[in-house]
């Protein structure tokens, strides 16, 4: 529950107490731990330990270091997301230098529909810290769990989204690295929107391999990713391929033990058929094929030729 009187909010930091934003009953804040949350010893409901970091005070955690707050200085402003790394972690440095890229990368991004972008960050009360718009919605993991599999031009709609973000960030001389469910967001528009941007890498590091580390296994990464041999947009193709398939099945393309497969014969051969595929309109299942090829230069290589051919299996499915 969001408390949006900043002045008492203020006024009870400043008097070191706290106040249960349910039945409103005020307590000390000794021995409470900061971003912890506790019960409510009056009204038995649980409630964050919010504090303050730079100028937004952070009231809900809305997942992993990610707490919904809201500004002294912009009262009459929207909620915001401060997301937040102790300064004193020693083991955080991955996890820090991520924070600063998607701080980076957030900055450049604030024109598009399609992606989160940065508003601020900085190092405040213990805490590294960068702040993105809250976006109104469901992450699209949440979103296929409740509604199940999506209808085909549903589906092919929140990819042309996604596409898009996609096309955006490489315009900028940049891939986005990190496509997975959990990192897209459905507003309450319609629109999917990527965020988490942690992991964009200019192009040209990304088609590095020296850079990036072993070991890394998701069933949304480009088999090149997961072989440690550089990246380009047919990863990111890729990716949106495996997501598109999600999309519309409600499952992932591979098993467990198949992807575990793949990765031991270093993804020689020939791909696992999957018999959702055969559930697809013909010109659908042609695309998702050519966009999960294991070898990278079979793939389409450019996000134009990706949009193009799902505008026209849309007008395809318009004319039936």
């Amino acid at each position: 529950m969001l408390n949006d009187n900043i002045a008492e909010l203020v006024q009870n930091l400043t008097d070191g107490q706290i106040a249960c934003p349910h039945c409103h009953t005020l307590f000390s804040r000794n021995g409470l731990t900061p971003l912890s949350t506790i019960t409510c010893p009056t009204c038995g409901k649980t409630f964050l330990v919010g504090i303050q970091v730079g100028k937004y005070y952070l009231q809900e955690c809305l997942g992993e270091r990610n707490y919904l707050a809201l500004s002294q200085e912009e009262r009459e402003a929207l909620p915001v997301v401060v997301k937040v790394i102790p300064t004193d972690g020693k083991d955080n440095l991955e996890d820090i230098k991520a924070l600063w890229t998607e701080a980076q990368m957030g900055g450049l991004l604030n024109d598009t529909d399609f992606i989160a972008g940065c508003l601020d960050h900085g190092v405040s009360n213990g805490y590294y810290y960068i702040v993105r718009p809250y976006i109104e919605g469901e992450h699209l993991d949440k979103f296929v769990a409740r509604q199940g599999k999506l209808a085909v031009p549903n589906a092919i709609t929140l990819a042309l989204h996604i596409l898009a973000g996609l096309q955006h960030l490489y315009r900028l001389g940049f891939l986005y690295r990190n496509l997975c469910p959990e990192n897209v967001v459905v507003n309450q528009f319609g629109y999917a929107v990527l965020h988490d941007l942690g992991q964009c890498r200019p192009l040209t590091e990304a088609s590095d391999p020296e850079l990036f580390p072993t070991g890394i296994v998701a069933s949304y990464y480009a088999p090149e990713r997961l072989l440690n041999q550089g990246e380009t947009i047919a990863s990111e193709i890729y990716s949106l391929g495996m997501l598109l398939f999600y999309m519309l099945t409600g499952t992932h393309y591979y098993t467990e033990s198949e992807l575990a497969d793949l990765i031991e014969r270093r993804f020689k051969g020939t791909r696992p058929a999957n018999p959702h595929l055969a559930d697809l309109p013909a010109s659908l299942a042609i695309l998702l094929d050519s966009m999960l090829r294991l070898n990278r230069a079979e793939r389409p290589q450019v996000c134009t030729e990706v949009a193009d051919s799902f505008k026209a299996i849309l007008t395809e499915l318009e004319d039936e």
